[in-house]
């Protein structure tokens, strides 16, 4: 990227035109007030330190993932706590955790626990002959603070050691109480069939009742009543936290935490070059998410480059009367190119090898700052996973944005 940034708003395309590839460091600054858990290379689950982005190995290769806030409200996901043995004989859960076992005919043993990383994981044995569904809460049994008519996603990691459960018979949400953490109601989903001992990560999105004040996040077990089983149960993470989607996984001991906002900004010459009169981006990425997103945002919360439409049906450039709609889409996104080119006569894009769309209206934004995966103001997202950046000091063709616009290989 030459010349300079101060040269770069004037310099001609002829003398932009000799790509590089450029270090993370050269092309954004990054800041995170808090840490926040990434997948590493072999599937352990890490703790990145605060202002340090993440690689996330989620889908099998390295990945910027970045990510809005989210508040956990309060699960101890701490598991070393517990004690071995049958609960209630000399064996205990994690701290804090609750559960209805006992009044439904089935004893709960604690067989194992461990560590991977900074996930702690629990090995439960159920046995009994079940005479009513029952519950196990990763908190106390009157629930956590929570706000009304709010969406949560409630999320565990599980998996079934031994025995046999129907599709039906283990489900995971939410329970509900008002303030005085009087029960109300449930919103649950049954999680289906366990397979394999390998753990994965099961979530159920909820919006609580306008009356709720306090949430629980529940196992929810509905067993055949007046049958005998005999399962084994592995389960990590359990997570109750704010927002429409699972994010990555929030440490928690009893009390609410939040997970600060990723905060990845260009720097001056990445900067320098959005700014010129003509210009062009590649963003390859997958699994991207958020109302209004801004895959390429500036300052304020009207500055989308490119980003999700407000219902996340399409994606595009601008924001109001101004919006180019460049494809329909559905989220999360799948892998995916998005290439896009702007000059004074217009702008245009293409998305995942569809034919490049165009309109005569100039993209009309602030790019005094330009972020990657949000706007400057912190209101708009667009969370998921990052591949690759590439831009130009020109507006590329028609052909050429069609040619670009395609996943990482």
């Amino acid at each position: 990227m030459q010349p300079p940034a101060a040269g770069i708003a004037s310099a001609s395309p002829g003398e932009l035109c000799n790509m590089q590839e450029c270090r993370f460091s050269d092309v954004f600054t990054f800041s995170r007030a808090g840490t926040a858990t990434y997948w590493d290379a072999g599937g352990i689950l890490r703790s990145a330190s605060a202002d340090n982005p993440r690689f996330d190995h989620t889908n099998g290769k390295p990945q910027l993932l970045l990510e809005g806030p989210a508040t956990e409200l309060g699960c101890q996901t701490d598991l070393t706590t517990a004690v071995a043995g049958i609960i209630g004989s000399g064996g205990m859960l994690p701290t804090g955790w609750s559960h209805t076992a006992d009044t439904a005919g089935i004893t709960i043993e604690v067989i194992g626990r461990g560590t991977s990383g900074v996930l702690s994981y629990l090995d439960l044995r159920m046995t009994g002959t079940p005479t009513a569904a029952f519950r196990l809460r990763p908190c106390a049994a009157g629930g956590l603070a929570c706000s009304a008519s709010t969406q949560y996603v409630a999320s565990a990691f599980l998996s079934l050691l031994a025995g046999s459960l129907s599709a039906s018979a283990l489900q995971i949400g939410a329970g509900w109480f008002d303030a005085g953490s009087a029960y109300l109601s449930q919103s649950v989903s049954a999680i289906g069939n366990l397979v394999g001992n390998t753990l994965s990560r099961q979530s159920f999105a909820v919006t609580s009742p306008s009356n709720a004040a306090r949430a629980s996040h529940i196992l929810y077990f509905a067993p055949t009543i007046g049958t005998p089983v005999d399962f084994t149960l592995r389960l990590a993470m359990p997570n109750l936290t704010t927002g429409e989607r699972a994010s990555s996984p929030i440490l928690s001991s009893g009390m609410a935490s939040t997970r600060a906002a990723d905060l990845c900004q260009f720097g001056p010459r990445s900067t320098a070059l959005l700014g010129r009169s003509q210009y062009g981006a590649i963003i390859r990425g997958q699994g991207i998410w958020g109302s209004q997103g801004r895959l390429i945002g500036g300052l304020g919360t009207n500055d989308r480059l490119v980003g999700i439409n407000s219902s996340q049906t399409s994606i595009g450039l601008g924001v109001s009367s101004g919006y180019l709609q460049v494809a329909a889409i559905s989220v999360p996104l799948p892998a995916f190119g998005m290439a896009v080119g702007c000059n004074a006569a217009g702008k245009a894009g293409a998305y995942n090898g569809g034919a490049a769309v165009s309109d005569t209206s100039p993209l009309a934004i602030n790019i005094a700052s330009a972020y990657l995966g949000r706007d400057g103001a912190g209101n708009y997202f667009a969370q998921g996973w990052y591949d690759e950046l590439a831009l130009y000091g020109f507006r590329p063709s028609a052909v050429s944005l069609a040619a670009r616009a395609v996943p990482l290989p």
